[in-house]
């Protein structure tokens, strides 16, 4: 391998870019072809339309976590923000190709009956009588246009926190301390208007795909989901990182003590979140927010359910709760990895039984060939960026001395 790929850093960049690259190519290739295969199902247009939607869902969920625990560091600092800092602007960083990832999900809304949001279909194929009358009314915001306007205005303010925070990051590292005093500023604003915008998204682009069905509980959880997979991804890729140049030996037990208390505490929050709708609705048992989860605890979800459960909660609980596996690097890294691949089967059972599947077919592989798709463009553009970036701790750089050797 030439230096040139391999990079000052010691890192080889062009080999793991080549890698998502092709991941990407090949994702988006078998995505194709299970379109036109029974997999697709009876309406194989919705099929494609839902599957990308899961994908697209997921992978958001990494540079707006990634935004979030970068803005929670700056208010709070901490020696763990310093080694994850690249990490998180350079995720937060490729928001505008998630941007350009947002314009499947606009022509998903324009797709008439075949789209996956019953709002966006002629409404009369889809309710009739008192329940016609209540979507009507409810099309004055859940429109396409609208929708897709709304969609664009949270990226336009989602893209413009991260280019200021990254802009301030850089002239703060050059000595400007007026920047430096300018990112915990923007930090406290920033997370507020993240959880306006963060909540009408989750109701515009997940929680309308049943209409019908509404939770306030549902914006906290899809943005506690984001903060989950966006600190999960970085934990992993810090501890990655800290294997070779310059971040060799800066990753300490007590930086991984923390890393894994935080993932810990966020885990804490999704499962509260979570288990606080479920038990509202179920003790409630209201003829309308009831089927919602009836949906997803028959046909063969119910396993998923339980799943989640598990690996979501109970097993990394228990995990992190140990002192000898948040600090052991391996022990760390296959947790956070674990939590990542869990993320997306709980966007996937969110999802996915909106809509009625006939037989055992697992027409999930378009939801995984669309992940890879976009995981594989999107992990290109973040290694572009995170390439560029200064990985040496700049500010607290004596919290992140390397260890001593033996």
């Amino acid at each position: 391998m030439s230096s040139g790929e391999i990079g000052e850093l010691g890192v080889p960049w062009g080999r793991w870019q080549r890698i998502a690259g092709l991941c990407a190519i090949l994702g988006a290739v078998v995505f194709v072809v299970l379109c036109f295969t029974p997999l697709a199902g009876p309406h194989p247009l919705t099929q494609a339309a839902t599957s990308y939607l899961v994908a697209f869902s997921f992978w958001l969920e990494l540079p707006l976590g990634c935004l979030v625990v970068l803005m929670i560091h700056y208010l709070s600092g901490g020696a763990w923000g310093v080694l994850l800092r690249p990490v998180l602007e350079s995720a937060a960083g490729t928001l505008p190709l998630l941007l350009l990832m947002f314009i499947p999900v606009i022509v998903a809304m324009c797709l008439g009956s075949a789209s996956p949001y019953p709002w966006a279909r002629p409404l009369e194929q889809v309710a009739s009588g008192s329940v016609l009358d209540e979507l009507q009314e409810k099309a004055r915001l859940l429109n396409p246009a609208f929708v897709a306007i709304r969609g664009v205005v949270y990226f336009l303010i989602w893209l413009a926190l991260a280019f200021l925070l990254r802009h301030w990051s850089r002239q703060w590292r050059s000595g400007n301390e007026w920047a430096g005093r300018r990112l915990p500023n923007l930090s406290g604003p920033g997370l507020v208007i993240y959880g306006i915008t963060i909540t009408f998204a989750a109701i515009d682009w997940n929680m309308s795909i049943e209409p019908f069905w509404h939770s306030t509980m549902y914006p906290p959880i899809y943005a506690i989901g984001q903060v989950v997979s966006g600190f999960a991804f970085a934990t992993a890729a810090a501890e990655v990182l800290s294997r070779r140049p310059p971040l060799a030996g800066h990753m300490r037990p007590l930086h991984r003590r923390d890393l894994g208390g935080l993932l810990l505490t966020f885990l804490i929050f999704w499962s509260y979140f979570v288990f606080s709708q479920f038990m509202l609705m179920w003790v409630g048992n209201l003829s309308d927010e009831v089927p919602y989860y009836l949906k997803r605890l028959r046909g063969g979800w119910e396993w998923i359910g339980v799943a989640l459960i598990v690996f979501h909660f109970a097993a990394p609980f228990l995990l992190l709760l140990m002192r000898d596996v948040k600090e052991n690097g391996r022990a760390l890294l296959a947790v956070a990895l674990g939590v990542l691949c869990i993320r997306f089967v709980d966007v996937l059972w969110w999802l996915e039984p909106a809509f009625p599947h006939e037989g055992w077919l697992p027409y999930w592989l378009l939801d995984v060939a669309a992940a890879i798709a976009l995981g594989g463009a999107w992990t290109a553009w973040f290694l572009g960026s995170l390439k560029r970036a200064s990985l040496e701790p700049v500010h607290a750089p004596e919290q992140c001395e390397p260890e001593a050797a033996p």
